[in-house]
Order: C-alpha cells, then sequence, then structure tokens
C-alpha cells in the first residue's frame, strides 16, 4: 500500500483523506484521471479511496449522462451518421450506439444501411 501522507503535504493538503476529498469530490477528477495523474492503476486510487472512506462515483463520468432516445434522435442518426450526432451531444460514438442498441436493439450496421448521403440528396 503507498503512503499518501507525503504526496497529500507535498500537494498542501493537511493529511490523505482531505486530498482525496478535495481531488476526487470536489474538483471531480475521476479515478483514471487520478490514476494518471499520479501514475498508479485505477485499483490503487479505488483502494485509497475506499480507506479515506471518500465514496465512489458510479462509473461513466460525463458519459453517463441522460441520454433520451427519441424517434427524431434516430432519425438524425440516420441522416447525419452516428458520429456526428455523438460529436453535437458532446458523447463518445460508443455511449450513442450502446444506449441505441440497450433502448431499441438497433445495431450499427441497421443504422448506416438507412443513412442518406449528401451525394445521394441530388
Amino acid at each position: 500500500m503507498i503512503d499518501w501522507t507525503p504526496i497529500a503535504h507535498r500537494l498542501n493538503y493537511p493529511n490523505e483523506e482531505a486530498m482525496w476529498l478535495d481531488l476526487y469530490s470536489v474538483r471531480k477528477l475521476s479515478v483514471g484521471a487520478l490514476a494518471k495523474k499520479l501514475d498508479v492503476s485505477r485499483n490503487t486510487i479505488r483502494t485509497s479511496l475506499d480507506r479515506a472512506s471518500v465514496p465512489v462515483r458510479k462509473r461513466g463520468g460525463s458519459n453517463n449522462t441522460k441520454l433520451q432516445i427519441t424517434d427524431e434522435l434516430v432519425e438524425e442518426i440516420r441522416r447525419h451518421g452516428i458520429a456526428v450526432v455523438a460529436r453535437r451531444l458532446h458523447l463518445s460514438y460508443t455511449t450513442v450506439y450502446k444506449r441505441l442498441y440497450r433502448v431499441r436493439g438497433l445495431k450499427v450496421a441497421d443504422l448506416q444501411a438507412s443513412v442518406v448521403r449528401e451525394d445521394e440528396i441530388g
């Protein structure tokens, strides 16, 4: 186990618990971001948060937003493609696809087959 106290002091925190509370709970850095910044594994960060009694958020971060799969959204994806719509929504392609599949049972091939390309509109 890593002793985070010297690192907490170097970062001007009084103790390890205060460091984790600020970085994770207040500044909302993800487990992955903390692991990368501190050059350790995500499991090391999770263990440290648990040891400091800091409640861990659900996975997903910014992509864990509410995405309503409406008929209009499906039609927009069919017209413009899933990547374009995902960028507009500030979500990853994968997030939009997984929600489409989970909610509507739509696969990428189903959507790609019906995309209207600009050159076809003529």
